[in-house]
């Protein structure tokens, strides 16, 4: 197999590309920060008519600062993939609700791992309604069935 530089005629062809990237552990590295180079890169690919921006579980308001940081020219995945969200018009473009049946699973777990703990992501912010060994004891509203 014959290997070739990526050379400038392979850039051209990326106008309408979309590029997503989890930035946790992937573009960012052990500083939180974006290597330069990628950065250069992630300019050089946007200049060309690529789309690039990143998926990722956190929420809403905690995807803020990758948003800054990165700048994507695309609206972004969040909520672990249950909102898009357009941060140049601070507004989400989709969105996807888990129903109310979804609790019967969470006490389910709950009784099958006692050391487990629960946490709710929402559209605004996550609620944590049981704290772990690995979340900090913090104050939470309750969640009811009703």
């Amino acid at each position: 197999m014959e290997r070739r530089a990526i050379g400038s005629d392979t850039f051209e062809k990326i106008n309408g590309l979309l590029f997503c990237t989890d930035p946790d552990s992937t573009l960012y590295n052990d500083n939180l920060t974006v290597w330069k180079e990628n950065v250069d890169a992630i300019e050089y690919f946007q200049s060309k008519g690529g789309l690039f921006t990143f998926i990722t579980g956190r929420v809403r308001k905690t995807a803020t600062y990758i948003y800054q940081t990165i700048k994507p020219n695309a609206p972004y995945g969040c909520i672990n993939g249950c909102g898009i969200y357009d941060g140049d018009n601070d507004a989400y473009l989709w969105m996807v609700e888990l129903p109310r049946t979804v609790l019967e699973l969470v006490r389910a777990v709950d009784e099958q791992m006692p050391d487990m703990g629960i946490q709710f992501n929402t559209a605004n912010g996550i609620w944590f309604c049981k704290d772990s060994v690995f979340t900090p004891t913090r104050p939470s509203p309750r969640i009811s069935p009703s």
